[in-house]
């Protein structure tokens, strides 16, 4: 047989090697000890849904997850260098289901996922020391990596521990918790030694504050350290071996007091407290132990050794709070509390009841210890209205049942106060509402006005700038116009001197002709007249005479070509070449420089191409002025 742990601490036998089994639940429902239980889970296989047209599974009954070794503390596994998918091993529902939704919230693409969901639960996914494994995949590249490593720092310690609490706060919340599911049934009464063996269910093996764990071995419960935390069970006050049962019917309900079985109390360590301490703690172990034995009226006794122990080993405090933000209490003390058989939540409700009654007068004491266990725990609690406490010091209320219905009384004009706060509040809320409302309406308006006015003066402006660019694209344009009118008429002018250039040009070429040919008609004149000179003379002839005719007729019929050929080869033949040439460079330049002003001009703001334009136009008009002068 293997010894096997139930989340709440219950230890069973089971005829088992595994590292974790179901520990079946029998008769479980109302009244079940363990109903209403989170981690209870149903048992059974599938079978078909006709309606639902699919497998459901056939639930035969309950179980519990138990394993062979159990801890309490959540604890991250996997690296958060790599692709591989990563693990969140705990037993805080509630933290598995605060990192689902961080995930799903903050990686809504994908680069992480995984969810946790309290109605998915699977019974093999209990592992890792009783723990249930919840698993996270990242995508394959560096952002699933990054996220992997987000989600490790928002929630985890460098070790892989949880960040928001320590181990010990941990398991005292996954073991308040699993009272709560439970609605705060009761244990049953324990008689006598004999029966003491019943609690066991209702009380946690100590567990180290470091690492909440709990082995299979009972050694391993009294060989821990003084820093242990009990389970928050609401048994009734059992009495040690030999000795008889202290409370009542009234005691087992409203959280009566916790008590630990004898098989399950550490020894506790004298060593290292003072003579004096070790004497007040042995003195309120033998006042807790006469007050075990005094039935209700032993609870002002039980309370006052507490009170002594605790004042020994912590000081004496103003108020005895346990709660999550109240005193917590030492180690050492708690310790103390377990060896001598009670919880630390138990020690802390004795403390309050003799606080209670340290600050009440000997008559309000005398009723006081008249009370019955439940109403004297109700009225020591640090949350007790301080006008109900009085009353009950007075003898007003003697009963539980009163002190209850004067509770739901004060609870429901607290209700109704804070519905009416809340009402006028939601008025209040109301009204500021619909102030800033109008508020930002009139902002609003004005904002929209300022608009309007604004767009009204830009308007204006954009269509004065309209009217001033169309006048200048106007003048632009008959600017243009002008300049063509002018450009076409000079080309024509061009055309027309270079026509009468290529005349000149021809006539020069026709008079150097011309005058070639007169050369060689003088030339053959000349030498007939030679030949003539030469022949024999036949007949008187009159020499002169005839030299005389011969000149004139020479000279008459060269005069015009020696004119022309005495023009042609001046020197204004060399000038008309030079002066034709630089006429066509100069055009060649005219055109060259309209290619870049032209793009210029364009470039410039309106207001300076408009001027350069008209200076341009009139230099080009003073040199068609002059050139035209030259036809």
């Amino acid at each position: 047989m293997t010894t096997y742990i139930c989340k709440c601490g219950q230890r069973v036998q089971k005829s088992s090697n595994a590292d974790n089994t179901g520990n079946r639940l029998e008769g479980y429902g109302p009244g079940h000890e363990c109903y209403g239980c989170p981690y209870a889970m149903p048992w059974g296989g599938n079978k078909w849904d006709e309606a639902a047209k699919r497998f459901v599974q056939d639930i035969k009954g309950y179980e519990c997850r138990t394993s062979r070794t159990l801890s309490y503390d959540s604890h991250f596994i996997g690296s958060t260098k790599d692709k591989c998918t990563c693990s969140v091993v705990s037993l805080d529902f509630d933290f598995l289901e605060q990192i689902s939704a961080w995930v799903k919230d903050t990686f809504p693409l994908g680069e992480i996922t995984g969810n946790f969901s309290r109605d998915e639960i699977r019974p093999t996914d209990y592992s890792h020391n009783g723990r249930y494994c919840c698993t996270f995949v990242c995508a394959s590249n560096k952002k699933g990596i990054a996220a992997k490593a987000a989600l490790f720092a928002r929630f985890f310690n460098p070790d892989g521990s949880r960040k928001d609490i320590t181990p010990q706060q941990e398991m005292e919340k996954i073991l308040a918790d699993i009272e709560k599911a439970k609605e705060g049934p009761t244990c049953a009464t324990v008689p006598n030694a004999d029966a003491a063996a019943t609690t066991a269910e209702c009380a946690v093996p100590n567990a180290t504050a470091e690492t909440p764990t709990i082995s299979e071995s009972g050694a391993d419960a009294s060989a821990s350290t003084p820093a242990t935390s009990l389970q928050n069970c609401e048994s009734a006050p059992a009495a040690s071996a030999g000795g008889s049962s202290v409370s009542t019917a009234g005691a087992m309900q409203d959280k009566p007091l916790t008590t630990v079985p004898d098989a399950m109390r550490p020894a506790f360590d004298y060593s290292g407290l003072t003579d004096q301490t070790v004497e007040d703690l042995h003195f309120a172990e033998d006042e807790y132990r006469h007050g075990k034995q005094m039935a209700e009226r032993g609870l002002v006794h039980m309370g006052n050794a507490i009170a002594v122990a605790h004042d020994a080993l912590c000081g004496v405090v103003a108020q005895c709070d346990n709660s999550k933000h109240g005193n917590r209490g030492d180690d050492t003390f708690r310790a103390w509390c377990v060896s001598i058989g009670i919880t630390k939540d138990t020690a802390y409700r004795l403390l309050q009841v003799s606080a209670l009654l340290d600050g009440s007068s000997p008559r309000q004491q005398k009723i006081l210890k008249e009370l019955s266990p439940t109403l004297l725990y109700a009225v020591a609690k640090p949350s007790a209205p301080a006008e109900l406490v009085e009353q009950v010091k007075n003898g007003d209320i003697t009963t539980n049942k009163q002190y209850q219905e004067a509770m739901a009384q004060i609870k429901a004009e607290k209700d109704r106060a804070a519905a009416a706060e809340a009402r006028e509040e939601e008025a209040w809320n109301m009204v500021s509402k619909a102030q800033d409302e109008a508020q930002t309406a009139k902002n609003d308006l004005d904002a929209a006005l300022a608009d309007v006015q604004g767009l009204d003066e830009e308007n204006a402006r954009l269509k004065a700038e309209k009217e001033k660019a169309e006048r200048s694209y106007n003048e632009m344009y008959e600017s243009r116009i002008a300049a063509n009118l002018q450009r076409q008429k000079a080309e024509a002018e061009r055309d027309r001197a270079e026509a009468r250039a290529k005349d000149a040009e021809n006539q020069l070429v026709g008079s150097r002709q011309m005058a070639e040919a007169a050369k060689l008609r003088g030339d053959k004149l000349k030498a007939e007249n030679d030949a003539l000179k030469k022949q024999p003379i036949t007949a008187v002839v009159d020499k002169e005479e005839v030299e005389r005719q011969a000149r004139e007729m020479a000279a008459e019929m060269t005069a015009d070509l020696r004119a022309q050929l005495e023009q042609a080869s001046s020197g204004s033949e060399q000038d008309a070449h030079s002066s034709y040439d630089n006429v066509l460079l100069a055009d060649r330049s005219l055109q060259n420089i309209g290619k870049m002003v032209v793009p210029s001009l364009r470039r410039l703001p309106p207001e300076q191409r408009e001027q350069l334009t008209n200076m341009l136009i009139h230099t080009l008009g003073q040199i068609q002025g002059e050139v035209s002068r030259c036809l």
